[in-house]
């Protein structure tokens, strides 16, 4: 959606007013870094954004503020303990990129395929989302 609305004309984007527009929620997909900035520009640091998924295993936010210290965090984790892991299952560094896992005693299937679900699961027993 924020690709479709920066595609807009600069001069219609002027056009509207949002000095009522004070709270704006992202989630669902990695948000690119040159686009949220550029959401950010013209919208303001009114973006909250969420990093979950149905399965239940864990959560993350950040604020617009804290976004722009941490481009590309999905943020503090709000449900489970976060750990960042390498492609070989161990922690990385703070600052470094990884895969996001949750520690969390939420368990789950996905129906009729049990190897995602275990594909979904470290060596240290904890849960990624799987896509």
């Amino acid at each position: 959606m924020f690709h479709r609305l920066l595609r807009l004309d600069p001069g219609m984007r002027m056009q509207f007013d949002l000095s009522s527009h004070c709270v704006a929620m992202h989630g669902a997909a990695p948000c690119p870094i040159h686009i949220k900035e550029a959401m950010i520009e013209w919208w303001g640091p009114i973006l909250e954004e969420y990093y979950a998924g149905t399965e239940g295993i864990g959560a993350c936010a950040i604020s617009s503020l804290e976004w722009l210290t941490h481009k590309g965090s999905v943020g503090r984790a709000v449900e489970g303990i976060v750990h960042i892991l390498a492609d070989d299952e161990n922690e990385v560094a703070s600052g470094s990129t990884g895969t996001v896992y949750f520690e969390s005693d939420a368990g789950f299937a996905y129906w009729n395929d049990t190897d995602k679900a275990a594909a979904s699961r470290s060596k240290q027993g904890w849960w990624t989302y799987v896509i």
